[in-house]
């Protein structure tokens, strides 16, 4: 049987969130052409209906009474892109610049280094330190420790999409890496594929909301 949005909705209505999560992750990738490759790109982004994401949104917005959906998770996103860049730390933002390099992509290669840890902790999926502490980095928490309830921190959820987005990450080539972001350590080519990947997700949804607000 195909994944039902209806089915989606009824699961986010009874508030069996996990249920939702994983229904809400299988409709997205079903419409995605990864099988001509290992790893999902842009263009197989793109080939999600934009209706369907739109109504994903308002689901998940509606019956989270604002707190989980994509919108909300950009705006976190956003914000932690904004605080790292107002960081007073230079001496620390220049080591990290000094770690990585490559194509930018729409996004610094400082920011795709940090951002993900620091969205992943402000969204609480990773056991870490605030954006006003420097600290050692934390543990990313198994999917099944994460919280699938109201009293999760905002944006939480939906969180199986990202957690395939980042597997799949892990089975890209070297090759395919290295020709796209130049010598970054296999470990900074990952972060800033799924840096890209993630913006071109936000910006899609985005799309989606715009042209089907009233869905």
């Amino acid at each position: 049987m195909g994944i039902c949005i209806e089915d989606i909705e009824n699961l986010l209505i009874k508030g069996e969130w996990t249920k939702a999560d994983i229904e809400t992750e299988k409709l997205i990738f079903s419409f995605c052409n990864s099988g001509k490759n290992l790893w999902l790109t842009p263009e197989d982004i793109d080939l999600i209906p934009l209706d369907t994401l739109a109504r994903l949104e308002m689901l998940w917005t509606t019956y989270s009474q604002g707190r989980f959906g994509f919108q909300v998770q950009e705006q976190v996103h956003n914000r932690v892109r904004a605080e790292l860049n107002n960081n007073p730390r230079d001496s620390i933002k220049q080591i990290i610049s000094n770690v990585l390099y490559g194509n930018n992509d729409s996004m610094s290669n400082k920011e795709a280094l940090m951002v993900p840890y620091f969205f992943g902790v402000e969204v609480g999926w990773i056991e870490g330190h605030p954006m006003d502490s420097l600290g050692a980095y934390g543990r990313e928490k198994n999917y099944e420790e994460l919280t699938f309830n109201l009293s999760a921190p905002v944006g939480h959820l939906p969180c199986k999409t990202w957690w395939t987005l980042n597997n799949q990450a892990k089975r890209i080539s070297i090759e395919a890496l290295f020709k796209k972001y130049g010598i970054l350590g296999m470990s900074g080519c990952i972060v800033k594929y799924s840096c890209s990947v993630k913006l071109h997700f936000f910006k899609r949804v985005r799309i989606a909301n715009q042209r089907f607000s009233k869905i």
